[in-house]
C-alpha cells in the first residue's frame, strides 16, 4: 500500500488514543447516579425475579426476554435473537449458541428456573428472528416496562457483572459465569462497576 504509507502514519497515534481512551472508560466504571439507581432497582435474584413477573403483566415473550437476561448469566442480545427450539426426542433442555462474538460453539443447562417458561411448541425462542436493533429496543422496552427505567441491554449485562463481581464466588464459579457469558474473567472485569 505504497501511496497509503503516509496517512497510515498520520492516522494511527490518533486510532491508538482513541483505542486506549476507550479501554481505560471500560475497565474504571464510576458508577453515576442513574447508573446507581438501576443497580440498586435491578436484582438477579431469583424470587425477586419472579416477584417482578407476577407484578408486573407481562405477555409470554417479554417473560422469555426478561428471563433470558435476568436467570441465565446474561449474553449479549444478539445471542438469543434466531435461537430456535429444537423439539426432537429426548429433549436435553440446553442452550446451543453457535453464533457467538468469538465464533465458538458453546453449550449450557438451561436453568429449570428459566425453562419453566419456555414453549417448547414455538420455533423461535423469542418467537420471531429479531434484527439487532429491533431487539435492542424490545429489551430497554421490556425493563422500562418492569423498573420504570430504561435499560439496555449491555448496561444489563455490566449490572449482572457488577453483582457477580459483589458475590464471593471461587475461581473456579467466576471463570463457570463468565464462560456462560461469553467472555473471559479479565473482559468481565471491565464490565464491572466500581461500587
Amino acid at each position: 500500500m505504497k501511496y497509503f504509507n503516509k496517512s497510515v502514519k498520520e492516522l494511527y497515534p490518533y486510532l491508538n488514543n482513541k483505542i486506549n481512551d476507550y479501554d481505560d472508560n471500560r475497565i474504571i466504571k464510576n458508577p453515576n447516579n442513574n447508573i446507581l439507581k438501576k443497580i440498586n432497582l435491578l436484582s438477579f435474584d431469583k424470587n425477586d425475579i419472579f416477584t417482578k413477573i407476577k407484578e408486573t403483566k407481562l405477555n409470554y415473550y417479554e417473560i422469555i426476554i426478561f428471563t433470558l437476561f435476568t436467570l441465565f448469566p446474561t449474553r449479549r442480545a444478539v445471542d438469543y435473537r434466531r435461537m430456535i427450539i429444537i423439539n426432537d426426542e429426548p429433549i436435553d433442555k440446553k442452550f446451543y449458541f453457535f453464533i457467538t462474538k468469538n465464533n465458538q460453539e458453546q453449550i449450557f443447562d438451561v436453568p429449570p428456573e428459566l425453562d419453566i417458561f419456555i414453549n417448547k411448541n414455538n420455533y423461535f425462542l423469542l418467537g420471531k428472528e429479531y434484527t439487532s436493533s429491533t431487539l435492542s429496543k424490545t429489551i430497554i422496552k421490556i425493563f422500562n416496562k418492569i423498573y420504570g427505567i430504561s435499560i439496555s441491554a449491555l448496561e444489563i449485562r455490566r449490572l449482572y457483572s457488577t453483582y457477580m463481581s459483589n458475590k464471593y464466588l471461587n475461581n473456579y464459579h467466576r471463570i463457570e459465569i463468565c464462560n456462560k457469558m461469553n467472555h473471559s474473567v479479565e473482559e468481565n472485569m471491565k464490565y464491572v462497576y466500581n461500587i
